[in-house]
């Protein structure tokens, strides 16, 4: 088959699971579906793309294990997150509204088939035989989601103890989102396990998979929308302000320090 038509149906896949939970979370306005949706839909695709593929081997099975591994940790902690929170405030204005609500899950079958391509490739066109240097790969992987773990872990726990105030204690004292670190390290190193284990120069398209997370983490919807609700909130405390300046926005230690001009309502540097 054509991988052409085989990236189509794995889309129509993604597009399809987001489009009914669409309806499902809209019709009983609850957020309950929408994180867990998201998560699940990366090894769905996958095994999807496994089913289409001619012949997949040890490679594709790993793939699956990794991509299957960040899935459960992710959908678990956001699961555990919203039965406790019952409400994700992010959608507060677009989740009774069909147009705007619509669009974000068709975003998220979009932004799930573009993360994934990299996972697809190594599964379509993959070689069977394993790299040894394809350890490369997995090793920092496992690194990245052990290091996003504890991140999101230590926030959580803090937040429980600690109402009304910020973090900024273990893996969040060197980096003001090291959660977001490590999932940008995580697809960083799941492209570079696929290169490694890939024969064909056409996986190298799929490297919009980590620079588009990148993209709507740091643009979209994640760190805008965290740094303006923390300006909100601590823009008149000193000791968040001066959090905020010396430490670094995602990369530990030497990452860009400060607020981005457009997260507050003036700027104090960075």
């Amino acid at each position: 088959m054509n991988i052409a038509l085989e990236l189509f149906i794995i889309f129509s896949i993604s597009l399809a699971i987001n489009m009914t939970f669409f309806v499902l979370a809209f019709m009983i306005q609850k957020d309950l579906f929408t994180d867990i949706t998201y998560a699940s839909t990366f090894p769905i695709t996958l095994l999807a793309a496994m089913l289409l593929s001619d012949s997949f081997g040890i490679n594709s099975i790993i793939s699956l294990i990794i991509v299957g591994a960040w899935s459960i940790r992710l959908g678990t902690f956001l699961f555990i997150r919203i039965l406790k929170e019952k409400v994700d405030h992010r959608f507060d204005k677009m989740r009774n509204n069909f147009y705007k609500f619509f669009f974000f899950w068709i975003i998220q079958a979009v932004t799930v088939f573009i993360v994934s391509l990299p996972s697809y490739f190594v599964v379509l066109l993959g070689k069977n035989e394993f790299n040894l240097f394809s350890l490369i790969g997995i090793i920092g992987t496992v690194l990245a989601l052990t290091f996003e773990t504890i991140a999101d872990a230590q926030k959580f726990t803090f937040l429980q103890r600690n109402k009304g105030q910020f973090i900024q204690k273990g893996l969040w004292k060197i980096s003001r989102h090291p959660n977001y670190f490590g999932e940008y390290t995580f697809w960083i190193f799941n492209f570079v396990f696929v290169v490694l284990a890939t024969s064909s120069s056409l996986v190298w398209i799929s490297i919009l998979g980590p620079l588009f997370i990148m993209m709507m983490l740091y643009k979209v919807s994640g760190l805008p929308m965290l740094e303006k609700g923390m300006w909100r909130t601590f823009k008149n405390n000193p000791e968040y302000l001066i959090y905020v300046n010396k430490t670094p926005r995602i990369i530990p230690f030497i990452g860009l320090k400060g607020m981005k001009r457009g997260w507050m309502d003036e700027n104090i540097g960075g």
